[in-house]
């Protein structure tokens, strides 16, 4: 069995201590970047409130925190405009949470780079690699992410807007 080294321990209860003091809603939100960056070695952190609406076939970002703040209002307007056919979205309506999901499960690396989600989301991130996860509560989707080198701003002429 292996073991978690010291360092890393000592880094995961000092975040479980920094979550658990914060108290409200607010002050928590805005504290998890900045706790996840201590404990995730990334150059971003993003954490978003969605909305899917399966009837309308639309997503609408509801709350952005992230760490530093890159995110510019053309690459939400782009994100927003394909969040429908993001392959996560499709999955929980469709079959259910079953779990961390990765892009590759849904598509190969060139059919992914022929899809409107990577020309005008992922492309104009220049991110090297980066983690991802999502949560499902209450009709609206939860993901973050975690980039490994901070890309510049995103920029109208990089989405195609």
């Amino acid at each position: 069995m292996k073991t978690v080294p010291a360092r890393d321990l000592e880094q995961l209860q000092r975040a479980i201590l920094a979550l658990h003091s914060h108290r409200d809603l607010a002050s928590f939100r805005r504290a998890v970047p900045g706790i996840f960056l201590e404990l995730i070695p990334a150059a971003h952190f993003a954490l978003a409130d969605i909305r899917i609406d399966l009837r309308k076939k639309t997503g609408t970002v509801l709350n952005l925190w992230e760490r530093p703040t890159l995110f510019t209002g053309e690459w939400l307007a782009a994100i927003e405009r394909n969040l429908y056919d993001h392959p996560f979205a499709q999955h929980a309506p469709e079959r259910g949470v079953v779990g961390t999901l990765r892009l590759s499960d849904f598509l190969t690396l060139p059919q992914l780079r022929r899809t409107r989600l990577y020309r005008e989301v992922l492309k104009p991130l220049q991110s090297g690699r980066q983690l991802s996860s999502g949560s499902w509560a209450a009709r609206a989707w939860r993901p973050w992410c975690s980039r490994g080198r901070s890309p510049p701003p995103i920029s109208p002429s990089a989405t195609g807007a």
